[in-house]
């Protein structure tokens, strides 16, 4: 059978048209599991074609039902954020190919079949992992077993939904016995750097997060992933930075494979360079952070609270402290500026006092360690354990993420966020105005990233630069309420006013 593939980006609607957004407006990373269903269904003997919208960049219908009008069956891929993408390009496929099997997988069906089945002309969603789904769908699509027998299935019979059992998760040995991705169908110079994995799933449960697989973590050899890697590098070479983007939830959890995958990466003479995303609890146990230190191009840490009662809540497994050891530890072995602990305000049980305690720490660990902040709004999003109890008390409901704007929604927004509107604009403002004073210090940088929804500030209020460039070299005025000086008094900065002339400055100068 010819099988096509599609990925569909993170998508708005801006001025009537519909642009790519976040990771996907910069291409960051191929969609990997496209890619990787495609290289299983080769090695079952079937002809694969990948339609990649992400590397695209648009939803191009007449290239969509050019390529559609050539396959045997079509598989779309998706996960909440780019559901409504995946929605327009069914409707567009069946709408000229009705009688073309179409399947839907991913993050977003198998978290919702039913909800996916009413509200899409999909025939088939595939629940859980897709790999072995994917191969036992198409023998039935052959004849060669009933639809019954395929595990994790979904689809109607006879004017009903049938879920189909599935087979759990996929064992270690089956996932490193995967064949590579399908990279050699992959675009040149168009992402920035190459996906691949080395473990699935995260061991832990934090009650914010919508990752796949909580509770497991499922780690292939250090040999085996190395091995892969060394494969995958022709195709490193495709993308725009020559850097590979490890993909896994929690790369840092095996703290003896860390160092041996460095040990072999090193042996082979492998030039790699990674960006992933660790843990400040692994960061500081072994010799991990060293190990890390060869291969990390850009390493990204869930700090979320900056304060121990907040890490409790949302079940971290973590504390202030280890936060702060973590980020001395990447300090010293020279990883600062490559490092961005990310943090979250406005859970839904935190207090303006909360968020402020959380925007100290975080402006504190970049004066005292050099590392960069991302600050950000808590968005709620489905399938994570906050999102089901405000679920519970009717407050969202899976169908408000049918259709684009939910980025943009104030209603979405403050479902999560309860704080008054008062209180969300001058927190905003006091962050903002914490980085135009960093901002002179290191002018280059991205210090801290903060973005807050647009709808929040009228016309007249002053928003400030947050990406290191300062209007015509013209630094601007704050907003009437809030001085520089009051804000570094507002969060607690820390400092010698002795040493240091701004009220941020760094402790080494930069």
């Amino acid at each position: 059978m010819k099988v096509m593939l599609v990925a569909v980006p993170l998508m708005e609607m801006h001025d009537g048209e519909l642009v790519p957004i976040s990771m996907d407006r910069i291409k960051s990373s191929p969609p990997l599991g496209v890619y990787w269903l495609g290289g299983v269904a080769r090695r079952a003997g079937h002809e694969i074609d990948v339609l990649d919208l992400i590397a695209l960049g648009r939803v191009d219908v007449p290239l969509i039902l050019r390529r559609a009008g050539k396959a045997d069956i079509v598989g779309i891929s998706c996960n909440t954020l780019n559901w409504p993408t995946a929605r327009i390009v069914a409707q567009h496929i069946k709408q000229a190919y009705p009688e073309l099997p179409l399947i839907v997988g991913g993050i977003h069906p198998s978290s919702y079949p039913e909800h996916v089945l009413h509200s899409c002309p999909a025939d088939y969603i595939v629940r859980g992992e897709g790999e072995r789904p994917l191969v036992a769908l198409l023998e039935a699509l052959e004849g060669k077993r009933g639809l019954d027998t395929v595990p994790g299935l979904g689809y109607w019979h006879e004017g009903v939904i049938r879920l189909n059992p599935d087979l759990g998760l996929a064992s270690i040995d089956e996932v490193e016995n995967l064949p590579d991705p399908a990279y050699d169908l992959l675009p040149a110079e168009i992402y920035e750097t190459l996906s691949i994995e080395s473990a699935r799933g995260c061991k832990f449960k934090c009650t914010f997060c919508s990752t796949k697989f909580l509770g497991s973590w499922r780690g292939v050899s250090a040999e085996n992933f190395v091995n892969r890697l060394e494969r995958l590098m022709p195709y490193v070479e495709r993308t725009r930075y020559g850097v590979f983007s490890f993909i896994d939830d929690l790369y840092t959890l095996d703290i003896e494979r860390v160092p041996r995958i460095t040990e072999l990466i090193l042996q082979r003479g492998l030039k790699v360079e990674a960006t992933l995303d660790a843990r400040a609890t692994d960061i500081i146990r072994g010799r991990v952070a060293e190990a890390l230190a060869p291969i990390t191009n850009h390493m990204l840490i869930g700090a979320e609270c900056g304060y121990d009662e907040g890490l409790k809540k949302i079940a971290k497994g973590c504390t202030t402290q280890v936060l702060e050891r973590a980020a001395a530890i990447l300090n010293d072995v020279g990883l600062s500026r490559q490092v961005v602990f990310s943090f979250v305000i406005g859970f839904p049980f935190e207090t303006r006092d909360d968020c402020l305690k959380t925007i100290e720490f975080a402006s504190n660990l970049l004066v005292k360690h050099n590392v960069r902040i991302y600050l950000q709004w808590y968005n709620t999003i489905p399938g994570s354990i906050l999102w089901d109890e405000l679920a519970a008390k009717g407050l969202v409901n899976i169908g408000m993420y049918d259709d684009f704007g939910f980025f943009s929604n104030p209603y979405l927004f403050r479902s999560g966020v309860q704080l008054p509107i008062d209180e969300i604009k001058e927190l905003s403002e006091i962050i903002q105005s914490l980085n135009t004073v960093l901002l002179f210090t290191q002018p280059a940088d991205d210090i801290i990233q903060f973005a807050p929804p647009e709808w929040l500030w009228s016309n007249d209020t002053v928003n400030f630069p947050s990406h290191g460039v300062l209007k015509d070299g013209v630094r601007p005025e704050s907003p009437p309420r809030l001085k520089h000086s009051d804000v570094a008094g507002l969060v607690g900065l820390h400092r010698e006013p002795d040493k240091r002339r701004l009220p941020m400055l760094r402790p080494d100068g930069c």
